[in-house]
């Protein structure tokens, strides 16, 4: 009754300052206490609370706010299903509060915060069980959101998704890889909806891990580099910054490579768990959307396209796929100029170096490539001098990729005259044509580092 009235009270708009004031020292006392409460006095409080959630209107805010702030999750399975209950009946009667809900719940998949002030002893629990304790009761919550509250629990778990991530250098490499291992799980049963969903999660940490990437890429070369203007910078820049540099690229290469074991484990579980291929199917249209969207128009990343490469050499059915899919991007006149050119590097690094591809699958796609490469010389008009070579961007990539093909591939390209070759008539066409000797011969090679 003492806390009906309380929190009644709290609600209630019309009250004079003293009043006001004595309400506010009472409830911030009652969070005191809940803050330290541990089991059943825990319990005990949240049921009370429980039963007047229809009274934690917006106005009670920070009370509420400060509720979720209380540490449940690495208690008892019992206060956890408590609390659980609790979130339940909360975002039902309030919707208000579905936002801050998720966005606590979300918070907690990075794990213990402070792990080096965790003390374990023979009594206590390991931190990684108690980490476990709190994965398992925050999934929990999670589900129980998304059960009663469908469309704005889905919502506001999209919304802070990104926003609960850990720092991208964080030094706390556990964190951020516990994160990247929970939002995976999260991404199995928030299912596909039109809007997003578990697309969107896996869209998430593709778009960190291309940014891990870029930052070791960056600092690599800004660190290693032997040029007149990256040795007069190194000069000018104190010893501090200098240190604080390769400080960052070793975090980022730590936590990149934590995460990216993550992500293959996952992968190679889903395929194992995959009996009638639907599930790898899903996961690979998934996988390709999200590179697509994010490794693709990437810039100086080496590293994140392994995933997609890990996952499609796993089925030869998968690597043919997204060849095709690379070819018709290539072939597409309504694709960006830059866009076709990457896509032929990964075309010519995939076939040249993944041991997925046979030798009678490479001399296809080199043939179909030098045929693609003479009909658009047929189509060219070459009489015209002063063209600009920049429009000619694709045919230059493809002959860089016959080129590079064969460099790597030539042993297996000619040990054996009974599979597909090349025309006598057509070797060297595209290497002595005036379109490539004028604008293509010294170009930079567009091959990622794959």
């Amino acid at each position: 009754e003492n806390l009906v009235e309380l929190l009644s009270k709290a609600a209630t708009k019309q009250m004079d300052g003293a009043e006001a004031k004595k309400t506010s020292d009472e409830l911030e006392g009652l969070l005191r206490h809940l803050k330290n409460a541990r089991g059943d006095i825990l319990i005990d409080w949240i049921k009370k609370i429980q039963k007047n959630v229809t009274i934690l209107k917006p106005k009670m805010e920070p009370f509420v706010l400060s509720l979720l702030k209380i540490g449940w999750a690495d208690q008892s399975e019992e206060v956890g299903l408590v609390y659980k209950e609790f979130l339940e009946n909360l975002v039902t009667a309030q919707s208000y509060y579905t936002k801050p809900v998720m966005k606590m719940l979300l918070a907690n998949l990075s794990g213990i915060a402070n792990r080096a002030a965790f003390v374990s002893t023979d009594g206590n629990p390991s931190l990684d069980s108690v980490e476990e304790l709190v994965f398992n009761n925050s999934h929990a919550s999670i589900r129980a959101i998304l059960a009663v509250a469908p469309l704005a629990g889905r919502n506001a778990l999209l919304n802070y998704v990104r926003e609960c991530l850990p720092y991208i250098l964080t030094p706390d490499t556990v964190s951020h890889t516990n994160y990247v291992r929970n939002l995976l799980q999260i991404a199995d049963y928030v299912g596909q909806t039109e809007d997003g969903g578990r697309i969107a999660i896996l869209g998430v940490l593709t778009e960190r891990l291309v940014q891990l990437d870029a930052q070791i890429d960056m600092n690599s070369k800004y660190s290693q580099s032997d040029s007149e203007e990256s040795q007069y910078v190194k000069k000018e820049i104190s010893a501090v910054n200098e240190s604080q540099t390769k400080k960052s690229n070793e975090i980022a290469k730590r936590n990149l490579d934590a995460a990216l074991c993550v992500m293959f484990n996952y992968i190679e579980a889903k395929l194992k768990e995959s009996m009638i291929n639907l599930t790898s199917a899903h996961l690979y249209l998934d996988f390709l959307k999200c590179f697509e969207s994010h490794v693709l128009p990437a810039k100086g990343t080496g590293h994140v396209q392994f995933i997609m490469f890990f996952l499609i050499s796993s089925k030869e059915v998968y690597s043919d796929m997204f060849l095709k899919w690379l070819w018709n991007k290539f072939t597409s006149p309504n694709e960006p100029s830059i866009l076709r050119q990457t896509v032929m590097a990964y075309i010519a690094s995939f076939t040249s170096r993944a041991k997925s591809v046979n030798k009678i699958s490479l001399m296809n796609w080199l043939c179909k490539i030098c045929e693609w490469i003479h009909a658009y010389i047929d189509q060219s008009d070459v009489a015209k001098s002063n063209v600009n070579g920049h429009a000619h961007g694709a045919f230059h990539a493809a002959c860089q990729a016959v080129f590079y093909m064969f460099a790597f591939r030539h042993a297996r390209a000619t040990i054996s005259r009974t599979h597909r070759t090349m025309p006598d008539t057509e070797r060297g066409r595209h290497g002595t044509h005036p379109l490539y000797l004028r604008h293509g011969r010294g170009s930079h090679g567009t091959n990622p580092n794959v």
